[in-house]
């Protein structure tokens, strides 16, 4: 908490400081590749229901199994394919641990975890984005909208060890895909700087699919040139996953600040 708290208030720190900068340097005008990194800090919610001959009970991740919070790494690049569309693919990885003796009996994929067993428990997560975006306009002079069209995949592995005992190890993976759609909305400030939002996703659920599901990411921020061909941005990001196949279901919810540094050529 100590950490989150201090990297909020270097962000706005450092979004103060930038738009009362003397702003002298070329406005925000994207080069052809981009290459972009990202840390971000979220703090996570899950949780899981997977059975086998009716033993399977609704498992919180966080609560029962204290599963850690964890920074998080994410690549993108990018491509200007047109004067007003882009190509991204962005890529995460992440594990996610815990390791407690559970305070109630939690049954999972067919074996019961009486009270007090301890477990060691693992979430495995990669994360991949593949977008198309269309822009109104070149830049953002100072305003422009745009649209995304995307195909985002997950993919989970979660699994309960047992620290001793004759308890199995149990584990269940996760594999989704899903096509998305959304919006961009950018304004310029500065003349190198804009504040943006943007988001994208898609609800199975409004199809009537089974199994049902979403999966859905927005961010907005402040982004900041530096120098030509190289920007950085704060922001804030919400990414929320739910798959259910009754009576299964794995949800899980990542939101919390960034900070990404990006170079164009």
């Amino acid at each position: 908490m100590k950490f989150k708290k201090t990297f909020a208030l270097f962000s706005l720190a450092l979004i103060v400081g930038v738009m009362t900068a003397d702003a002298k340097t070329k406005k925000v005008d994207p080069d052809k590749v981009g290459i972009e990194f990202r840390y971000w800090s979220p703090d996570i919610s899950t949780s899981a229901r997977f059975s086998r001959n009716a033993i399977g009970d609704e498992l919180d991740l966080k609560k029962d199994a204290s599963v850690d919070e964890e920074e998080i790494s994410e690549f993108t690049l990018s491509y200007k394919s047109g004067a007003k569309s882009e190509l991204r693919a962005s890529y995460f990885a992440r594990e996610f641990k815990g390791n407690v003796a559970f305070s109630r009996d939690i049954g999972f994929k067919g074996t019961t975890y009486n009270v007090g067993t301890s477990v060691q428990t693992h979430l495995e997560m990669d994360y991949s984005k593949f977008q198309w975006r269309w822009y109104s306009e070149e830049s953002p002079e100072p305003l422009r909208f745009g649209v995304i069209l995307d195909m985002k995949v997950i993919n989970f592995d979660v699994s309960l060890k047992p620290a001793a005992g004759i308890l199995s190890q149990e584990e269940e993976k996760v594999f989704f895909w899903m096509p998305g759609v959304g919006g961009i909305v950018e304004y310029q400030v500065l003349p190198n700087g804009i504040v943006f939002g943007e988001g994208s996703g898609m609800s199975l659920d409004v199809f009537g699919y089974k199994p049902s599901g979403y999966l859905y990411d927005f961010e907005y921020g402040y982004r900041h040139l530096i120098c030509e061909g190289f920007d950085v941005s704060v922001g804030y990001r919400m990414l929320e996953f739910k798959s259910s196949d009754s009576p299964d279901n794995f949800e899980l919810g990542l939101d919390g600040y960034f900070f990404g540094a990006r170079v164009k050529f």
